[in-house]
């Protein structure tokens, strides 16, 4: 249309060729599906991230149930119809066929990834959508609270509710191996699936956990060294006892003793075994059944209350923040009193050596 034309409409009419135009300019970004969303940000993205197998599984159901729907579509209703979807879903995998439904605090993570996308297409140059529909989005909408911080702590001590006596009563040797290994150590399951029995100073009692192993970006998974108990290194001479002959000689600590060829049992059996061992006990922690992870929260709870410093055990278990330690570690009477009496030990040494120096100052 020229110009002398456009001059000679009306001003509603003007107004609906510009509102058609804006329309019509704006068509491209309006149709970017969740689909190509979450393409795009992969491509960007996930090589940045920490745990890029987490995020692209996460990616994987969104596209799976918003894939073709257009992201400018999408509503708080939306993302409550995505969480209802996703609750209904049924968990199936792993080397024991585990089933279940996805927890609160995963769908809670997942909507925050949608959040995060809108926001992440709108800001960037150019823009992939003409601004983030969810930006207004009230959170308490769509995320569920869930408390996920959980209290259950496995004691030294034999005479609290939740120890390792109780767990360990009529343990089996790979039971005892697993439980020991895990709490005196704060290993990961799947760390655990394969250690390698040369990874072990026995002398020393540390281990030694080679880089690529641990949860982060695939090429940035540093190695570490954490310690191990006396006992732990007994039970797993006692277990590897019990083992077939040809299993005698594999590298790994746990071994598939059924197959020909032995292998490292699955990070799986060892959550399926210790849910068995944990119902024959049949004994509950403040958050309920205590959970194999919880011998992972035991160590670093256990380490924090007598003294060792947060950074250190943060790097003997394997974290990459501090704020993990909020998570994993479980405050304590004991612990506080702890640090009552090393306060107090430092000031009476303190105060013994102020002393020292008034009686007895030095000679010009």
């Amino acid at each position: 249309m020229s110009a002398a034309a456009f001059e000679s409409l009306t001003p509603q009419q003007a107004r609906t060729i510009l509102a058609a135009l804006a329309a019509a300019a704006a068509e491209p970004a309006n149709a970017f599906t969740w689909r190509e969303m979450w393409d795009a940000y992969a491509r960007a993205e996930i090589g940045k991230l920490e745990a890029p197998l987490t995020q692209r599984a996460m990616g994987g159901h969104v596209v799976r149930l918003l894939g073709d729907r257009r992201v400018m579509e999408t509503t708080s209703a939306v993302v409550r119809d995505y969480r209802a979807k996703r609750r209904a879903d049924v968990i199936r995998g792993g080397c024991r066929g585990a089933g279940g439904h996805p927890s609160e605090k995963t769908i809670n993570n997942e909507v925050i990834l949608l959040l995060r996308l809108t926001r992440w297409a709108a800001r960037q140059q150019p823009a992939l959508i003409p601004v983030d529909p969810l930006a207004s989005i009230n959170r308490a909408d769509v995320l569920v609270p869930v408390n996920n911080v959980r209290l259950n702590v496995v004691e030294d001590v034999p005479t609290k509710p939740l120890s390792l006596s109780t767990l360990l009563a009529s343990a089996a040797p790979l039971d005892r191996a697993m439980v020991l290994v895990a709490h005196s150590s704060g290993i990961r399951r799947r760390e655990m699936a394969l250690l390698q029995m040369d990874w072990i100073d026995r002398r020393e009692r540390l281990i030694d956990i080679p880089p690529g192993l641990s949860k982060g970006q695939r090429d940035r998974k540093r190695g570490r060294t954490t310690v191990i108990s006396k006992d732990a290194i007994e039970a797993i001479g006692i277990y590897r006892a019990t083992l077939p002959a040809r299993a005698q000689t594999a590298a790994w600590v746990f071994v598939n003793a059924r197959r020909r060829i032995p292998r490292p049992l699955c990070p799986d059996f060892f959550t399926h075994r210790f849910r068995v061992l944990q119902k024959s006990v049949g004994v509950d922690g403040p958050s309920g059944p205590t959970w194999l992870h919880d011998l992972r929260r035991s160590f670093i709870t256990l380490a924090r209350r007598r003294g060792t410093d947060a950074v250190a055990v943060m790097k003997l278990a394997g974290h990459t923040t501090l704020d993990s330690q909020e998570r994993y570690h479980v405050e304590s009477r004991e612990e506080t009193l702890g640090i009552r009496d090393r306060m107090e030990r430092a000031r009476a040494a303190d105060l013994q050596g102020l002393r020292y120096t008034v009686e007895r100052p030095e000679v010009a």
